[in-house]
């Protein structure tokens, strides 16, 4: 098991005990593939598991957004039909997820860093302030534990 898989599923298991395991399977992927914090790939691995267990509660086929964003991290989707797509394609969700909070960070590397995912969750930096400070606190503890194991 590598490092990286083994932080995927301590933290999808902490947060979602029952979710399939492709939701691991898909997040060390696209976290080993790109990692977007400094590190080999297990914070990403963390953030994305934070994310998708805030987005979605670890679920597949969750729909939001009056069901114009769907699966295990939210994605905007715009139609059922391209909802639909997203919930059959968790790796493919789970890389434009990583690259969606990369773009997050970066854009909004100005504020401090547990307001760093606005535009995750809307279409500014200042979208969803108390949802990106839950996250990244929860992301921080996660990540603090991993570190240590």
């Amino acid at each position: 098991m590598t490092d990286v898989l083994a932080a995927a599923a301590a933290a999808v298991g902490a947060l979602c005990p029952n979710a399939p395991p492709v939701l691991v399977d898909a997040i060390t992927l696209a976290a080993e593939e790109r990692p977007i914090l400094a590190d080999d790939g297990r914070r990403t691995a963390v953030l994305l598991a934070v994310t998708a267990f805030a987005e979605s509660s670890c679920r597949a086929d969750a729909l939001g957004d009056r069901g114009r964003s769907a699966g295990f991290f939210g994605l905007w989707c715009g139609t059922p039909a391209r909802c639909a797509i997203v919930v059959a394609d968790p790796f493919g969700s789970a890389r434009i997820a990583r690259d969606m909070l990369a773009t997050s960070l970066t854009v909004c590397r100005a504020r401090p860093p547990a307001e760093r995912l606005g535009l995750y969750l809307g279409s500014t930096c200042a979208a969803g302030l108390p949802q990106s400070r839950y996250r990244w606190w929860l992301f921080s503890r996660l990540a603090r534990r991993e570190a240590a194991s």
